[in-house]
């Protein structure tokens, strides 16, 4: 098992384990869907180990991603810039559309 298997799966167990309500519902369907033979009567204790890999990469982009995804560093870099915004990269008056603004709290002339 490679590095990265090992840290998804303890990853998901952690996750799991902290489930409540609808969430956790989801998580025991995705399972029983995945592995036949799986009644529930109540409790259900499984081998993380024991998943096969499509159960796994279902509750992976069902449990982690989305907690991934909101923990994610932007990279404002690659950020595409909105149309119109005015953010040409240049200072004063230019980027302004070459209209002169004045400060809200100078007093008028």
């Amino acid at each position: 098992m490679s590095e990265d298997d090992y840290t998804m799966k303890r990853e998901l167990s952690d996750v799991i384990q902290q489930l409540e309500g609808d969430k956790l519902e989801k998580v025991i369907s995705i399972i029983m869907d995945g592995i036949s033979g799986i009644t529930d009567n109540g409790e259900i204790e499984i081998e993380i180990d024991a998943l096969p890999p499509a159960v796994l990469q279902r509750l992976y982009n069902f449990v982690l991603r989305p907690i991934k995804a909101v923990n994610k560093p932007v990279n404002y870099d690659k950020v595409p810039k909105r149309a119109g915004s005015g953010n040409t990269g240049r200072a004063g008056a230019a980027a302004t559309g070459d209209v002169k603004r004045k400060s809200m709290d100078e007093d008028e002339d």
